[in-house]
């Protein structure tokens, strides 16, 4: 197979895949875990046969389908799993989004090289033989009821942690093959630690199959830290169910570059516990409970009523935003541990339901950038004009209002840059208790089934780090400030501009031609009482 070549542990990992019928690689990032299970799906050899075990059985396997490897000197006739006609893998990841620039990107890679055909409107791959791997998108409940179909040989569920164990025990139920196939049904799994489905998925993994140390420590001088290096433990047999954990970690894959570890190492300590090192034991929980991307997270295909990706571009440019109330948060940053997140937020007129529609997250830029790169991708991408389109664009108070030395002695600051450019900001309200009560308040579900806040699933920053978000150690009240809480603090701005807690005194700078004069009404009487202070826009 010349499309990918194995490390030294992914090989040993293939090897092990006879072992064990429901096998999950949860490592930490940057192990290779996701290249293993994409070569595992098409590559496991389902049968292989010596030229002296061929000849006992009477049966020439030359030009018959059979690949040849020479093994200890002696020919080898074997059958991957993608030469049997019957054969059929499923790939799920938890949104559409994620699993076409992730899984699929990287299967197109490798597969292309045997022979395999992507076909986009059946999001699967087809091989020469026949054999068919689809990719599925499990978000919604009745995202399952197509695992109630054909039978599934392989099971390959990305992110594992991101899913509920009824909705995974639901998807493995179709995992099945006939006595009398030569390929026997495994489920082959992959994750890092942390996510809302870490307990679980730790408990029937991890604690039963827990790995063991390699050696003695080491002591990796260019990264300053000490390496105990592991190696999978025993196969757990659970009520007849072969069950195997696999570690992989970042030190395992040696085509990693150094700044990836350098990019891990810089973590709070329990990131750095969970994605450097592996470690299943440090997890506390996250802060969003309640937070379920099944109700959460909205299919952009289905918001703007697209029947495709080719043409959801136009659609989101034809959409008729005149239901919605628009605005835009940011929440500052240069560095790339620390980048500039920009949402996009839709307001239902009638029912105040919330859709974050877009989002920027980059590193890198100045000020002016970030507000160039906003009108950019929202004239681009949507049709819309940041000053007319939006009732307000929202900011971090603290950042954007700080004052700054010119060279020639006087102020400015970054709110005046917007301002220069007919922008006039609103500033958030940097109260951070109350901004994750409001997060909590949002993201809760209502009677209706639903809540008021979704993200629409090309917010791959904002669904990746809300699950992450841990409570501040100090005061369990707020989100730990020591993480990727960038999306998350540029959300919390906007509800708390949302309910009415839109500025500080002193820190507005918008114009009343927003038609949100109430807001400021509201914040004056509930600070000042009566009719408060006047207050100047712009």
């Amino acid at each position: 197979m010349a499309a990918f070549e194995y490390t030294s542990k992914q090989l040993e990992v293939m090897r092990s895949l006879k072992t064990a019928d429901n096998i999950l690689i949860g490592g930490a990032k940057g192990g290779g875990k996701s290249q293993l299970v994409i070569c595992a799906m098409a590559f496991d050899v389902v049968e292989m046969y010596s030229r002296s075990e061929a000849k006992k059985m009477g049966i020439d396997y030359e030009g018959s389908g059979y690949h040849v490897a020479v093994l200890d000197g002696e020919p080898h006739y074997f059958k991957y799993l993608i030469d049997y006609p019957d054969y059929f893998g499923v790939f799920v990841r938890r949104t559409e989004s994620a699993l076409i620039s992730s899984t699929v990107k990287l299967a197109k890679q490798i597969y292309k090289e045997v022979g395999g055909v992507w076909i986009k409107s059946e999001m699967l791959f087809r091989f020469p033989s026949g054999a068919e791997i689809v990719f599925k998108a499990v978000n919604k409940p009745d995202h399952l009821d197509w695992f109630q179909g054909p039978p599934v040989h392989r099971l390959a569920i990305e992110e594992l942690t991101q899913f509920t164990e009824e909705e995974v025990d639901f998807m493995e139920s179709c995992c099945r093959a006939p006595s009398t196939s030569m390929i026997k049904a495994k489920r082959l799994h992959s994750t890092n630690p942390g996510g809302r489905g870490h307990t679980w998925v730790k408990k029937k993994y991890f604690d039963v199959c827990r790995p063991v140390k390699v050696g003695e420590p080491e002591y990796l001088e260019r990264f300053d830290l000490w390496w105990q290096s592991m190696k999978m433990g025993e196969v757990a047999n659970i009520h007849g169910e072969r069950r195997l954990f696999i570690p992989m970690f970042v030190f395992d894959n040696p085509y990693i570059q150094d700044d990836y570890i350098f990019n891990l190492l810089n973590k709070n300590e329990l990131l750095r516990q969970m994605y450097l090192f592996g470690n299943w034991d440090v997890y506390v929980g996250q802060f969003f409970g309640e937070w379920d991307e099944r109700f959460h997270v909205l299919s952009e295909r289905e918001f703007f009523g697209s029947s495709s990706y080719d043409d959801l571009p136009e659609k989101r440019l034809a959409f008729d935003w005149s239901e919605y109330r628009l605005y835009v948060s940011n929440d500052y940053g240069f560095a790339k541990e620390g980048p500039w997140a920009c949402g996009f937020y839709a307001v239902h007129n009638e029912t105040d339901d919330i859709i974050k529609f877009g989002e920027i997250v980059e590193s890198g830029l100045t000020i002016w950038q970030q507000l160039q790169r906003t009108k950019e991708v929202l004239n681009r991408d949507y049709g819309l004009d940041l000053e007319k389109d939006f009732e307000a664009v929202i900011a971090d108070p603290q950042s954007y209002w700080r004052r700054r030395d010119t060279a020639d002695g006087e102020f400015w600051t970054f709110a005046s840059v917007y301002e220069a450019d007919g922008i006039y900001l609103t500033a958030g309200l940097n109260d951070r208790a109350a901004g994750a009560g409001a997060f909590a308040e949002a993201i809760r579900i209502r009677e209706t089934g639903k809540p008021q806040y979704r993200v629409l699933d090309c917010c791959e920053y904002t669904i990746e780090t809300i699950p992450e978000l841990p409570p501040d150690k100090n005061n369990p009240n707020m989100v730990d400030t020591k993480v990727k809480d960038h999306a998350y603090d540029a959300d919390r701005y906007f509800l708390m501009v949302l309910r009415g807690d839109a500025v500080s005194s002193g820190k507005e700078t918008r114009r009343d031609r927003f038609g949100v004069q109430k807001l400021f009404e509201h914040y004056a009487n509930s600070q000042f009482g009566g009719t408060g202070k006047s207050w100047k826009c712009a």
